[in-house]
């Protein structure tokens, strides 16, 4: 996952993954504040498992401008 900030300040941002089969959100940034211009990377052997029905949310700061990019391996599991 990378995350732009290309507004002329630090802005804060919150990303979460919500669990489907437990019906809750895990904070994985919260009002996380990145500075202007900078990015800020998850990596590193850093791995989540998303089932069926998971999903992520980047929200930013109102009046920022952010890039997201969140890359995903998708694997079949056995049986379906």
């Amino acid at each position: 996952m990378y995350l732009l900030n290309g507004t002329g300040s630090t802005k804060n941002i919150t990303v979460t993954w919500h669990d489907y089969s437990a019906n809750t959100n895990i904070f994985i940034l919260s009002d996380y504040g990145l500075t202007s211009k900078n990015y800020f990377k998850l990596d590193g052997g850093a791995y989540m498992v998303l089932e069926a029905g998971d999903y992520i949310t980047m929200t930013s700061e109102a009046g920022s401008t952010m890039s997201y990019i969140c890359t995903f391996e998708v694997e079949k599991k056995e049986g379906l």
